[in-house]
């Protein structure tokens, strides 16, 4: 099974190392994962050392700019699309920003689930 872990930024937080070892988990139960972050982060990008250290695909979709703390139309077709070219069968977002734009665009993405996962204080 094809598993999209979609994150807002690959910068490390508690949310994020449960999503890369969850992904993790999920490769070695036999799926093909990859973890997808919306936004690069600043430093040195702790998820993508901890997906290579996992051996799981690490990928930056593109995620245009946002009207305040919303995404416009466009950032949610982007997304849309950049998901649908992973062609993923299950879409796993773990915090406040990717649960939403997940939640709107998993069926367009060809996926058969989408499972929401908050693992912050969605605070957003």
């Amino acid at each position: 099974m094809r598993i999209i872990v979609v994150i807002c930024t690959l910068d490390i937080g508690g949310a994020e190392r449960q999503a890369v070892l969850l992904g993790s988990a999920l490769r070695r139960a036999g799926h093909e994962v990859a973890i997808a972050a919306l936004f690069g982060g600043l430093g040195p990008q702790g998820v993508r050392g901890l997906c290579a250290r996992e051996r799981l695909a690490c990928l930056r979709v593109r995620m245009p700019a946002l009207e305040g703390e919303s995404p416009t139309r466009g950032a949610v077709r982007q997304f849309a699309c950049d998901l649908a070219g992973l062609a993923p069968e299950v879409v796993l977002p773990f915090t406040a920003l990717p649960n939403v734009l997940c939640g709107l665009t998993w069926r367009r993405a060809g996926a058969q689930a989408c499972v929401w996962n908050q693992r912050d204080a969605g605070v957003e």
